[in-house]
């Protein structure tokens, strides 16, 4: 399974609403996730169509929690209450 990256930018060549633009992508590297996340951002509204002298980029890897923690509905039936129990 390839890694998920979190990708987050700053377009300083953009209105101020429009500045901060993040994304997610799953990439096998960090070099394709920054192309790939890039390419992605570049695409959006307000951004698209302009030539930007400056960004600022940060990529963060997303940690994904293992198939145990998440909640399914098993757990919850064995969180319930054993109303047939001999303790009094």
């Amino acid at each position: 399974m390839r890694p998920r990256f979190s990708i987050y930018a700053e377009f300083h060549d953009v209105p101020a609403k429009l500045a901060h633009q993040q994304t997610t992508v799953t990439a096998s590297n960090v070099r394709l996730a920054c192309n790939d996340g890039l390419k992605e951002l570049l695409k959006k509204d307000g951004i698209k169509g302009r030539r930007h002298q400056r960004i600022k980029l940060t990529i963060v890897r997303v940690k994904q929690a293992p198939e145990s923690i998440t909640p399914s509905t098993e757990c919850n039936t064995s969180l319930q209450r054993d109303t047939h129990s001999d303790r009094p």
